[in-house]
């Protein structure tokens, strides 16, 4: 009899935890608000390694990658203290190039958010505002907004100069004629606060169904032609500044899609988030949906945008466990369930030594163990230090990879600081290879760190070396040139010859402060 209800309890437990499993897959995906704290728990988790958040704060958040957007979107999540912090801001406001205006006011912004005076650097902060286009409009308004006294403009000043920029299809755009995605929500998240103004609210409507109209049936928003969730959170960040549920808008809703569907496609195992789909683990991507999220949440407590900062009350509790992909759920499902009928076969065939369950029982938790523990991707497959062996050589080029214009002593330690990536190295050259080619070859054998968008023949290279487009200003990023000669078509269009030199630099003004 004790024999029976042994195997009764074990058959009973398997069951429960098959349940368990299922309940808990579908309450983290299912409801948006729950989603939302899963997506925020995997982000606390990826960053702070099992510290509570003050300790990482203090400790962590300034060298961390984006610690300026930690520290407005911890500071909008209520009660913390930033005191180990504020010299750090100051000093990267100093040490960054009066040329890169927006970065400044990305530091000042922070410097804001965790309580600190702007008074030490108020002629500097001053002269940022319209110095780097539209960008620096708008975040001159949000340091406006929240306090910034300037001398040289006020909030109508700015305003009526953002409305004026406003484009024929309702967006906004760094240059041409036609709206940007990800700065037109940038705007609108500067004009928010200012919407009870008339026609502030008729702009940021027009906007608003601009951006509606952009949305791609997967929920999400491209860039260069490929899907990423740093649009989709300035999304979020615009429409949760106006009042907007983002997550349950009909106007936002795209084939049964959400843009929190969306922002789900590039979480990680680790809780953090990838620039690409299946792409590595990115800074910025993870920062600007963790910032997102704080925003979402401030909408549903009731409390005022991401970047009016009016209030430090703490937000609801969320969960700080981090993400787990839905195919370890699947599988240790599925162990559970095959475990169950073997018991079931068993009991029933009257094979009912308690041994055989016992070791049923064992094997199926080992297995389930080993399906939650096991990580079965590795960033360094990609790289490899063998040199490519090439067919149908027909000379060699040089490549250099440089980053003067943002390298020096006080640069962020990602960056070198003789602002060499990789010195003028040689490499083969077959018939067709393309400039991005040997950029490709280059970094794989050098294990240096690429990341490109585009689809084939509009290949763009967002990041080397993890120094990013838009980490210096809203102009940086890098170009390519070819002896000497920065060419109009794009990296993967350019066929090489043999004896060409090609150098990827790093500008902060689209090239014009490249002497090459």
């Amino acid at each position: 009899m004790t024999r029976k209800i042994l195997i009764l309890f074990l058959l009973l437990a398997l069951c429960f935890s098959s349940c368990l499993s299922e309940s808990k897959q579908n309450t983290s995906l299912s409801d948006t608000a729950k989603q939302a704290d899963f997506l925020l728990g995997g982000v606390c988790a990826f960053l702070m390694d099992g510290k509570d958040a003050q300790s990482w704060i203090a400790s962590s958040l300034k060298d961390a990658p984006a610690a300026e957007w930690y520290a407005i979107a911890f500071r909008q999540m209520g009660g913390y203290d930033f005191s180990s912090c504020t010299d750090y801001f100051y000093t990267s406001f100093d040490s960054t190039s009066p040329r890169a205006a927006v970065t400044r006011q990305k530091f000042a912004l922070a410097l804001i958010a965790v309580g600190a005076d702007l008074s030490p650097i108020q002629t500097a902060v001053d002269e940022t505002i319209g110095a780097q286009g539209i960008m620096s409009w708008v975040y001159g308004l949000h340091l406006i907004r929240n306090g910034f006294e300037s001398a040289l403009y006020t909030e109508d000043t700015v305003i009526e100069k953002l409305l004026s920029l406003q484009l024929s299809d309702g967006g906004w755009a760094l240059s041409g004629t036609v709206g940007n995605a990800d700065v037109t929500a940038m705007t609108v998240q500067a004009l928010a606060p200012h919407k009870k103004t008339e026609i502030v609210n008729a702009s940021c409507e027009r906007a608003i169904s601009y951006l509606a109209k952009l949305q791609e049936t997967e929920g999400g928003y491209k860039s260069y032609g490929v899907l990423n969730p740093e649009t989709t959170s300035q999304v979020i960040v615009a429409l949760t500044s106006m009042g907007i549920d983002p997550f349950t808008d009909a106007r936002f809703i795209k084939n049964g899609k959400t843009l929190l569907d969306a922002l789900s496609l590039f979480v990680l195992e680790d809780g953090s988030f990838s620039h690409t789909l299946s792409g590595a683990s990115n800074p910025m991507a993870t920062a600007q949906a963790f910032y997102s999220l704080v925003s979402y949440k401030r909408l549903l407590d009731g409390k005022s945008s991401l970047y009016e900062f009016d209030e430090a009350e703490k937000l609801s509790a969320f969960s700080s466990e981090s993400a787990i992909p839905a195919y370890k759920w699947i599988a240790s499902g599925a162990i559970l369930f095959i475990s169950i009928i073997l018991m079931l076969v068993f009991f029933f065939l009257k094979k009912r030594n308690i041994k055989n369950f016992l070791f049923i029982f064992v094997i199926a938790l080992g297995l389930i163990a080993f399906v939650f523990l096991s990580d079965f991707e590795s960033a360094d497959d990609f790289y490899s230090t063998t040199a490519v062996q090439k067919k149908n050589i027909i000379g060699s080029v040089n490549l250099e990879i440089r980053c003067d214009t943002i390298s020096g002593e006080e640069s962020p330690k990602h960056v070198p600081k003789d602002g060499t990536i990789l010195k003028e190295t040689a490499f083969p050259l077959s018939k067709g290879n393309t400039v991005y080619d040997i950029l490709l070859e280059a970094c794989r054998q050098n294990k240096i760190h690429m990341e490109k968008s585009g689809a084939e023949g509009m290949i763009y290279i967002v990041g080397i070396g993890y120094i990013y487009e838009f980490d210096f200003g809203d102009l940086s990023g890098w170009k390519y040139y070819v002896n000497g000669v920065s060419p109009s078509i794009g990296c993967d269009q350019y066929v090489l010859k043999d004896g060409d030199s090609i150098r990827w630099l790093y500008s902060l003004e689209l090239g014009n402060d490249i002497e090459n």
